[in-house]
């Protein structure tokens, strides 16, 4: 395997009891609340569709509140500013950050977030 792609199998993944992917802790602030957000808002920006105006308008109505902006005012923010098509798409991502951000999460839960974070993109 790692002659393949450069990635070494660990010796955990062999147990009969452990699963990788059942104990693996989503790095919410750092992948959902600045990773992916910035590298679209770069590509809104880069295409025209969020103009300098949208920005300082943006800037003024959420000002840096990081994870209250994407959980309760990018909807409302966001609406007027991109066309219907790529406000559909944040609105998949939107939802699925509100699921893996829930206190609790259960297998339904992870299965709508998973289902979201395939419609985004």
């Amino acid at each position: 395997m790692e002659r393949e792609n450069g990635v070494r199998q660990l010796e955990l993944h062999e147990l009969v009891h452990s699963n990788a992917v059942e104990y693996t802790i989503i790095d919410l602030m750092h992948n959902l609340f600045f990773g992916t957000p910035k590298l679209i808002m770069k590509k809104w920006i880069s295409t025209g569709l969020i103009s300098n105006a949208h920005l300082i308008a943006m800037q003024d109505d959420a000002d840096k509140l990081h994870k209250s902006w994407y959980l309760v005012y990018s909807p409302a923010v966001l609406s007027g500013s991109l066309p219907q098509k790529h406000f559909d798409n944040w609105m998949c991502f939107f939802n699925a950050c509100w699921y893996l951000a829930m206190p609790s999460l259960t297998y339904k839960n992870l299965a709508e977030a998973h289902f979201c974070l395939e419609l985004f993109g």
